[in-house]
């Protein structure tokens, strides 16, 4: 687990409030054009089985997913420390379906599934927060758990710049995770890490990878004269020529995605 010395959690609370209140399509790497082109909610729909499931989307955002789950059969509250995602989720209500503004110390009830989408990467303690997640769970109850995956193309660059030069790769990322520390997590919270994989490949390896890097790394270099953006086009060209050579695996994909499982 490695922290990012370049944000902190203050900054990311006015981060997000802003981002929420601006369009947060416009700030959101998933986003391209306006549309979403993350897996992230269809490989959830298939993860479990979410009928009937008393459920908390804790960094709910503006409800996208909450909404999904509860046409699932899940009866799902959506709980996020930023008043104006809220304030867009909450046009999205149903029977099924409630949310509020908190955090981690808010949470009150036992569920079935804690869902965290995107978020523990955000967390100022996600040791913390994952051990509440565990006390709030019912018997054999799980945790779903995504975030960013770097041991992909891009990952690899991205880190590399921040190991090495220290440039601030994210807007938004406090940690950056490997799959170890979520066996540690799973080991220390006495939980079972059921299964873990990645997805989101183009974004690792392929098109939107190379559209992103492109965009990424002009906005990273844009006030740095160590690197121009005719240098930053060749890595793009270049990526682009070779993507075709690096094979999907169950490892490469931008995001993974980890379930945990309460013990009995």
């Amino acid at each position: 687990m490695i922290k990012n010395n370049q944000l902190d959690s203050v900054d990311l609370k006015l981060f997000y409030d802003k981002t929420y209140s601006d369009g947060y399509k416009k700030v959101f790497t998933k986003y391209v054009n306006g549309k979403d082109t993350s897996e992230t909610n269809n490989i959830l729909g298939d993860t479990v089985d979410w009928k009937g499931k008393k459920v908390l989307d804790f960094g709910c955002g503006p409800g996208i997913t909450a909404k999904l789950l509860s046409e699932k059969g899940a009866i799902v509250h959506g709980m996020d420390f930023s008043k104006n995602a809220i304030s867009v989720a909450d046009k999205l209500t149903s029977q099924k379906l409630s949310f509020s503004e908190g955090s981690i110390d808010d949470i009150k009830d036992k569920y079935d599934i804690i869902l965290s989408i995107g978020t523990i990467e955000h967390m100022e303690s996600p040791e913390y927060a994952i051990k509440k997640f565990s006390e709030h769970l019912n018997p054999c109850g799980r945790i779903i758990l995504t975030c960013p995956n770097w041991t992909n193309t891009g990952g690899y660059i991205q880190i590399a710049l921040y190991y090495l030069f220290n440039l601030k790769i994210t807007l938004s990322d406090l940690y950056f995770f490997s799959p170890y520390d979520f066996e540690e997590f799973a080991s220390k919270f006495g939980m079972k890490l059921e299964k873990w994989f990645t997805f989101d490949h183009s974004l690792g390896n392929g098109d939107i990878m190379v559209n992103d890097m492109d965009t990424r790394l002009k906005n990273i270099f844009k006030e740095d004269d160590r690197v121009s953006y005719e240098s930053i086009e060749k890595l793009t060209h270049w990526l682009e020529k070779n993507k075709r050579y690096t094979t999907s695996s169950t490892n490469n994909g931008a995001s993974a995605i980890y379930v945990f499982k309460k013990k009995q």
